[in-house]
């Protein structure tokens, strides 16, 4: 059984490399977005730099 979890994120975040593995096509933002932990304390991953568009769909919808 798979599930996914809301995390409480308040974003839609996916793996740069994982898009790239899957031939996603990125696009570089005007500005980085900063992204901060549940303490308010910058991510060690660094500033969301690119953005991504994508369908998702789940068995035929």
């Amino acid at each position: 059984t798979s599930a996914l979890l809301d995390s409480g994120a308040n974003g839609i975040f996916i793996d740069q490399l994982w898009e790239e593995l899957n031939g996603l096509p990125f696009v570089k933002l005007d500005m980085s977005i900063p992204v901060y932990n549940v303490d308010g304390t910058l991510n060690a991953g660094g500033c969301i730099m690119h953005k991504c568009s994508f369908v998702i769909k789940y068995q035929g919808h």
